[in-house]
């Protein structure tokens, strides 16, 4: 992987961690295309849930939800995801997402991004962000429309 896409996901991914840590979005959906035999793009969810803190427990405690969309959980359930991370702490969210991202954008020279981030209701709504590696995480802007096709 060439080292500004790597530069560019981990970047990419920690603001991602760190919005839905801080509570400024309660879900934020990542998709990344590459340049090269990437013909779909990748699809990164990030939120939390709520859990029990052990079993038996009627304790809740917050936990990172990360998760591809590979997934039908009618036939398989949410374990059959090609990335499926539930964490209590953010930063091993954060590394398990970079490792798997790493993995599959090994021979990407570029890549794009964009961002996808859901508010708690009543909350005004946040725009799509996209960039790419080349410009940088610097770089990242809004997307004209938010209505897309």
């Amino acid at each position: 992987m060439k080292e500004s896409v790597k530069k560019f996901i981990e970047s990419v991914v920690r603001d991602q961690v760190t919005a839905v840590n801080i509570g400024r979005v309660v879900e934020c959906r990542l998709n990344v295309e590459g340049n090269v035999g990437l013909h779909m793009g990748l699809w990164i969810c990030l939120e939390t849930i709520e859990k029990p803190e052990c079993e038996g427990s009627d304790k809740l405690v917050r936990y990172f939800w990360a998760h591809t969309n590979d997934f039908d959980p009618m036939v398989y359930g949410w374990s059959a995801c090609e990335l499926y991370v539930v964490e209590r702490d953010p930063q091993v969210v954060y590394d398990k997402t970079v490792a798997f991202l790493a993995g599959k954008l090994e021979h990407q020279d570029r890549v794009e991004i964009k961002l996808f981030p859901r508010v708690a209701s009543g909350q005004k709504e946040l725009a799509i962000l996209t960039g790419d590696s080349d410009s940088g995480a610097d770089a990242i802007h809004e997307m004209p429309d938010r209505n897309l096709p």
